[in-house]
């Protein structure tokens, strides 16, 4: 999904970054250099005061279009102005707002499945009462796909619902709240819908106010009280390192949340970081590899397209102190810096770095302390 791009310089491997869209297109944006607040563009500016939302009456969502919406899946912001602006924003339609399904049945703990590789039809399991829900496209070709469901359960088949298919399928909010609860929020002029979960003080301002947070990356990325944008509180590895890479890959699952200890996403790059181990062939006797689709922005300057983009930076952090002790900042400079030498030495270990076109990603292979340099 995610994709980075980038060529060789002379002083090493500067990264430019791009996404790509689930419509196929890549859209570029600038990261990983230290930019200045002020030359924000208009539409990343962040507000600088902020009005507290209104419970509303769960009726006037459905009176007449609002200006903006939001969505939030148990607490976690999902879909708003200036926020994953690769997503397609919700919209009203014939009296009701279409909302995403697959956010908000994976932010539930549900499941679905596609069923051939055109995508034609997809399957949801809603919840762990029996509600699975089946969608098949209607096979009239339009701007927007209509995909048709019916309950699988239910005795009458005349249960139905239409959806609309955008990045994913949209479906009425009426059809969420036959399963979910739902709560009605209005905040400015935005209209905030929360699944699930209600947080505190909800906001569609997922970059909070003006200063809030670093517009630079000097700023500690280990800190546990560092405060970044939507109240994420960053993961702390606190497992030292092994040389049974099974134990250091379970670390990273149980502390970090990196899916089966190699992965870790964020909404639009599902595997922005990757790990290879020595079961695969790492070429230079590595130890380990790291693949880096991406490398986000400071998290006080706005990316509204990849809003969560400022994680990859402080994830990598934990990373590269785990293997490069207190050499780590070093090396998250050289990314920060748009600057990575082809070859370098951290915390004992040779360290090679290498852009491979083919797959658009920064690969880097960490040396074991005892390897020689080649």
């Amino acid at each position: 999904m995610g994709i980075l791009t980038g060529k060789k310089m002379k002083r090493g491997l500067r990264i430019m970054l791009a996404i790509c869209m689930l419509s196929g297109m890549l859209a570029p944006w600038s990261a990983g250099k230290q930019v200045d607040a002020a030359t924000s563009s208009k539409q990343n500016k962040v507000s600088s005061s902020s009005t507290k939302a209104v419970k509303m009456d769960p009726k006037w969502i459905y009176q007449k279009k609002q200006k903006s919406y939001a969505l939030f899946v148990n607490g976690v912001e999902q879909v708003g102005p200036g926020y994953n602006d690769y997503e397609t924003p919700l919209f009203y339609l014939n009296g009701t707002v279409y909302v995403p399904l697959q956010h908000i049945v994976m932010g539930m703990g549900g499941t679905f499945k596609y069923w051939s590789d055109k995508l034609t039809e997809i399957t949801y399991w809603m919840n762990d009462k029996g509600d699975i829900w089946n969608f098949k496209w209607d096979g009239v070709r339009r701007e927007s796909a209509i995909f048709l469901g019916n309950h699988q359960q239910a005795e009458d088949q005349s249960d139905t619902i239409r959806g609309i298919q955008k990045n994913v399928l949209y479906v009425p909010l009426n059809f969420i709240e036959r399963f979910y609860p739902v709560t009605v929020m209005k905040e400015k002029d935005t209209a905030l819908i929360l699944v699930g979960d209600v947080p505190k003080n909800p906001t569609a301002n997922f970059f909070g106010v003006k200063g809030q947070y670093p517009t630079t990356f000097n700023f500690n990325p280990l800190d546990p009280k560092q405060a970044y944008p939507g109240d994420w509180k960053a993961p702390q590895l606190t497992a030292k390192w092994s040389s049974d890479e099974t134990k250091n890959f379970k670390a990273f699952e149980e502390q970090l949340g990196f899916k089966e200890g190699r992965s870790y996403g964020i909404p639009g790059q599902s595997k922005a970081i990757f790990l290879f181990g020595k079961g695969g062939t790492l070429h230079n006797g590595g130890e380990v590899m790291i693949r880096l689709t991406m490398w986000g922005s400071p998290p006080g300057v706005p990316d509204t397209q990849v809003s969560n983009s400022y994680k990859i930076p402080v994830m990598s952090a934990q990373l590269f102190k785990f293997y490069f002790g207190n050499d780590w900042r070093k090396v998250w400079n050289y990314f920060n810096r748009n600057d990575i030498p082809d070859k370098f030495t951290a915390n004992g270990r040779t360290v090679w770095a290498d852009w491979i076109e083919v797959d658009a990603s920064l690969y880097l292979t960490i040396g074991s302390k005892t390897a020689k340099s080649k």
